[in-house]
């Protein structure tokens, strides 16, 4: 029985040792694929990691080269920056030409817009500072530019166009082009730059701030040194202006300047001789035609060592002919004998020419002052009594007026004014008032009249109505 229970054990073992045998072969089988696909997945990186350095190789060596290349480029500029054209920024320095139309300068002469086809400016050596390239030389021509024409840039060396220039595009806001040429003229007297439109006709380039410089590279525009004032002239013109004279001196010359134009002005105020009184009699009156005499109201010496002006009213209306021959004007005149034979014409004269012809004119005519000072007048208009007269002189038009003549002893004409003479006195308003006489003409035809004096009442009329209380003192009617 213990022998049975053995036997049973030992078949139990052997079991578990097959199963156990089993389960460790399985696992031997799995390890081996898990190390094969590891061997497999190393075989995979290595192959990648083998491209990626290919590939990063590669590209440093794009990158390197890329880099070269940008510092070949680099060193191969050749910047300037110097403007050898003066006054660069004046479009109208330069010789401006156009085939067939108009170009245009701009009022501040800063642009200039060309219309058409084949117009533009030329760079002539006349343009170009002392500071030029050597032969040889790279230089770069460039300026703002705006328009729908096409754009070139091209150089004559004196001989002929080295080229045909580059045609550029522009557009229609302001931007900045440039060309390339090399320096090497054959005449340098004649030798010239343009820059030009090469579209067609109805296009247009607005071109301004040209600049030329030595180098390849076009800069920004700048003016020529040339045009800027030098450290030295900004220190001789500190040095004038501390030359001028000091405060304390200005001080004084400004005290002494004031006072002179204070004296001044009094002495032109003092020298004023302003009239009003009018020396003609029965002046207010106007023509249409031909002329009116008029008389003085003092004797002619009276006029003696005196200044004179003359004024007159004139009006026009749409002036219509004007004579072949003779004075063709309006206005006043008179004229003054003097003690040593001579004669002083006074006048104030609208003279008229074809041209005037269709015009109106209204205004009254004014003198400059005429100087008697050192006459001793004898007699006014040849001694005819006279005081000149006002006239209408080989004209017409629609309607004349020409009157209100004045003559004033002054240096200042005044507004016209009666003589003094030509008004009522009181004497004469005080006899007017001591006789009254006064006429009425009724609407049906019938007159009554009113007379007073200081001795009669006189009412001669149809009918006397006396309305309220009366009083007749001595008893008579």
């Amino acid at each position: 029985e213990e022998a049975q229970s053995s036997a049973n054990q030992a078949q139990v073992d052997a079991t578990q040792a097959k199963a156990d045998a089993t389960k460790a072969q399985a696992d031997a089988t799995t390890a081996q694929n898990s190390a094969q696909q590891a061997l497999d997945n190393i075989t995979v990186v290595d192959s990648k990691v083998t491209k990626l350095s290919d590939s990063t190789t590669a590209q440093f060596n794009t990158l390197n080269n890329g880099y070269q290349e940008v510092i070949s480029t680099v060193n191969n500029m050749d910047i300037g920056g110097r403007n050898i054209v003066l006054d660069s920024s004046n479009m109208g320095s330069f010789r401006i030409w156009q085939a067939d139309g108009n170009s245009k300068l701009s009022d501040d002469k800063k642009e200039i817009t060309v219309t058409t086809s084949h117009g533009g400016i030329n760079i002539e050596k006349k343009n170009l500072s002392g500071y030029l390239p050597n032969k040889g030389d790279t230089i770069v021509i460039s300026a703002d530019v705006k328009g729908n024409s096409h754009l070139e840039f091209n150089f004559n060396d004196g001989n002929s166009f080295v080229g045909t220039g580059i045609s550029i595009v522009p557009t229609i806001e302001y931007k900045r082009y440039s060309t390339t040429f090399e320096w090497n003229p054959v005449n340098i007297d004649t030798a010239f730059f343009i820059v030009y439109a090469a579209g067609t006709a109805g296009q247009y380039l607005t071109i301004k701030n040209v600049k030329i410089e030595i180098g390849n590279k076009p800069t920004d525009w700048s003016p020529a040194p040339e045009d800027l004032a030098s450290q030295t002239q900004i220190t001789a013109l500190n040095n004038l202006i501390n030359q001028k004279v000091s405060n304390d001196q200005y001080q004084s010359d400004k005290t002494q300047t004031a006072n002179l134009i204070s004296q001044t002005v009094t002495n032109a105020v003092n020298n004023i001789n302003v009239g009003g009184r009018n020396y003609i009699l029965n002046s207010d009156f106007y023509i249409t035609s031909g002329q009116k005499n008029v008389l003085s109201s003092v004797e002619p010496n009276e006029y003696s060592g005196k200044n004179i002006t003359v004024s007159v009213d004139i009006e026009i209306n749409n002036l219509k002919t004007i004579a072949d021959s003779g004075p063709t004007r309006v206005g006043y005149e008179a004229s003054f004998h003097a003690s040593d034979n001579s004669n002083v014409y006074v006048g104030a004269w609208k003279n008229l020419t074809k041209s005037d012809i269709g015009k109106s004119f209204k205004y009254r005519a004014i003198n400059n002052t005429y100087d008697l000072t050192n006459k001793t007048i004898t007699s006014i208009n040849e001694g005819n009594g006279s005081l000149g007269g006002v006239y209408i002189q080989g004209v017409t038009a629609d309607s004349i007026k020409v009157g209100h003549p004045k003559l004033e002893i002054a240096t200042k004409a005044t507004d016209w004014s009666p003589a003094p003479e030509d008004l009522a006195s009181e004497t004469d308003i005080t006899a007017s008032i001591n006789n009254i006489h006064l006429g009425v003409k009724n609407a049906d035809g019938s007159t009554a009249m009113f007379n007073m004096n200081s001795n009669t009442i006189l009412m001669d009329t149809a009918q006397t109505i006396i309305s309220g209380k009366t009083n007749i003192l001595d008893g008579t009617i």
